[in-house]
């Protein structure tokens, strides 16, 4: 799978969430959902998943108030067997 198809979280919330190396996660708000890989890293804190830049962030970053909001985005966070959805798929949803 793509590298950047992965968010980084507490291995307390990874806890959590029962989250197993078989289980990816899903993030999904008012703006829409991506289904991504979750990695434990000590150093984000509790409540927090890091997401790089990248196409998968980008589907649930939205518009307010006539500006882009991408930062401190609030979503809900689900332990998932879905699939992280491929590069190409990600562009061809665009197009329809």
């Amino acid at each position: 799978k793509q590298k950047l198809a992965l968010g980084m979280i507490n291995p307390e919330d990874f806890k959590k969430l029962n989250l197993t190396s078989n289980l990816n996660i899903k993030l999904s708000n008012k703006y829409g959902q991506v289904i991504i890989k979750a990695i434990q890293e000590k150093n984000v804190p509790s409540g927090i998943v890091l997401l790089p830049v990248s196409i998968w962030a980008n589907q649930i970053t939205g518009f307010e108030n006539n500006r882009l909001v991408f930062k401190n985005v609030k979503v809900n966070v689900n332990n998932t067997d879905e699939s992280i959805m491929n590069i190409k798929d990600l562009i061809n949803s665009f197009k329809n």
